[in-house]
């Protein structure tokens, strides 16, 4: 049982950061974020994860925003199932209009994706972090919009209204049947 995990990008072998099966039942999980623009911006689980606790942070909490900048937002991929039961997922989100785009469904944010199966129980949490155009955190968007969160190739299973998240954020499926894509909605 794995209880805290540091994701590094520096740890990787071959592409895959972490290989088998792997449980978080508390502390943090962090895809760290660096300056290092020439660094991936994704880490990579071979195996499936399941999250029963903790947090779960696709750049460093409290990080280098110049990192944020240089390096892109995080991605997640688990290659397999996820099974999230518990715990907080902290996805940033660009809540200013970047290229035209105020949070539309390419606009920039942080990803969560599985292969496989993507479950979500209802003692779950996502609580968003919203960046303005230097990078810095800002408390709300700029503006209504949605941005692509949780991803699912073989489907999410979950019912959306029943995740934790303060209003006036909500969230979207996409896809065909099966669902796949979770966005997250920010209506003012």
């Amino acid at each position: 049982m794995l209880s805290i995990c540091l994701i590094t990008l520096d740890e990787r072998v071959n592409g895959v950061l972490y290989s088998g099966n792997m449980v978080v039942s508390g502390g943090t999980l962090v895809r760290q974020t660096t300056s290092d623009s020439s660094l991936p911006t994704s880490a990579i689980i071979a195996g499936n994860l399941t999250v029963t606790g903790g947090d779960i942070y696709l750049d460093t909490p409290g990080g280098s925003t110049n990192a944020i900048a240089n390096n892109g937002f995080g991605t997640l991929y688990v290659l397999g199932n996820v099974t999230w039961t518990g715990g907080t997922y902290h996805p940033l989100v660009m809540g200013v209009a970047q290229d035209g785009m105020v949070g539309n469904a390419t606009a920039p944010s942080d990803k969560w994706s599985a292969t496989k199966t993507f479950t979500i129980g209802i003692f779950v949490t996502i609580d968003p972090i919203v960046l303005d155009s230097d990078y810095g955190y800002t408390g709300a968007p700029y503006g209504d919009g949605i941005w692509l969160v949780l991803r699912g190739g073989g489907g999410i299973i979950g019912n959306p209204n029943a995740v934790g998240l303060d209003a006036p954020w909500s969230i979207t499926t996409g896809g065909v049947a099966p669902v796949t894509l979770w966005y997250l909605n920010y209506q003012a």
